[in-house]
């Protein structure tokens, strides 16, 4: 399984890149405002620290990331929590979502729009 990896370190070739999820080229994604936001990288990606190999945890459908920007109290952590592999929610993520979701200025108003996502 390493085999890549050390073929790469000799020869001072990059391994490929091979892509986990493939989103259409009509759909717009931005990492910077969903951690900025306070999405944490588990969230859409899964327990990467924990697969032997990297998987697509989530759907990444419209239907799936539409239902978290109508709601995304549930998923929303503090900045200093955005990078932890072993977060999970703490009992009242719902109110200290809420909490964030001012602190960090959301308003679910437009995130459902077409252009959000779509460009």
């Amino acid at each position: 399984m390493l085999a890549p990896a050390r073929e790469s370190l000799v020869s001072g070739k990059p391994i490929p890149w091979r892509r986990v999820k493939a989103l259409p080229d009509y759909v717009y994604f931005d990492h910077s405002i969903h951690l900025a936001k306070g999405i944490g990288c588990t969230t859409c990606h899964g327990q990467v620290d924990q697969m032997p190999l990297t998987l697509q945890a989530e759907p990444m459908t419209m239907g799936w990331c539409i239902d978290c920007h109508r709601n995304p109290a549930p998923y929303l952590r503090k900045p200093e929590d955005v990078f932890a592999d072993s977060w999970s929610p703490p009992p009242d993520q719902n109110l200290e979502g809420r909490k964030l979701m001012t602190r960090y200025e959301i308003d679910t108003t437009h995130l459902t729009d077409c252009s959000v996502c779509h460009r």
